[in-house]
């Protein structure tokens, strides 16, 4: 089961990080959208923190408003770049940087399995 993350976020780049460490496995990859109104000094972070990791795609960057349409504008480029980069995958999950895991990647695996033709 290969699972692609679509990931929204903006700030707290150590919780960005424990939670792409958590979900990251041989058969996930990571779409990192980082809000293009992030300052310099988060930004930094964020990108030195995952840059060492093979499965992280940056995508471009946007402004983005809370209920403003560039929000579907940054999602729409994770999803472009996705597959634009020729990542295999059985499942994109959307995130935004500030979930976190509440079931194991092994539950979350044998659910999508369970229920893959429903």
């Amino acid at each position: 089961m290969k699972i692609a993350y679509i990931i929204l976020a903006h700030k707290y780049p150590k919780q960005l990080g424990r939670l792409v460490s958590r979900l990251q496995t041989a058969n996930t990859s990571f779409f990192i959208h980082i809000d293009g109104k992030t300052d310099r000094e988060t930004y930094t972070q964020i990108v030195n923190q995952l840059q060492d990791i093979p499965s992280v795609y940056f995508v471009k960057r946007h402004k983005c408003f809370w209920g403003d349409f560039n929000i579907i504008k940054a999602t729409l480029e994770a999803i472009k770049a996705l597959f634009k980069s020729k990542v295999e995958f059985d499942y994109a999950i959307l995130l935004s940087g500030q979930d976190y895991l509440i079931k194991s990647n092994s539950y979350l695996s044998d659910f999508l399995v369970k229920h893959q033709n429903q």
